[in-house]
């Protein structure tokens, strides 16, 4: 057994998925997380379908959350827990959660 101090990054084997082009490439991604299918989302990842998007100036990003936003601001975290561990970079968005919380005051969210 590892102690804490000895673990490293190697130690765990997190898949990194590819980055999709676009919005409309991630867009049913965004659509199953709104809805809390966990089991498609699962499917989703399984077919190495990307979970994440290049950060674009595509303005609809504006009015659309990422994947990961999406199902935290539903409080899907099994969801949440899912993308992260199946390789999605939390920093690797525009709009984070805790951006988005920082932007709108709402220090509950945080």
């Amino acid at each position: 057994m590892k102690r804490p101090h000895e673990i490293r990054a190697e130690d765990f084997s997190i898949k990194i998925q590819p980055k999709a082009k676009g919005l409309d490439e991630i867009f049913p991604l965004i659509t199953l997380c709104a809805s809390g299918k966990l089991y498609e989302v699962e499917e989703w990842i399984a077919e190495g379908k990307p979970i994440q998007c290049h950060p674009s100036d595509d303005p609809r990003w504006r009015k659309i959350a990422p994947p990961l936003q999406t199902a935290a601001d539903r409080g899907f975290h099994s969801l949440e827990a899912l993308l992260l561990a199946n390789g999605y970079d939390p920093n690797g968005d525009d709009h984070s959660p805790l951006s988005e919380a920082v932007r709108s005051r709402n220090h509950t969210r945080a």
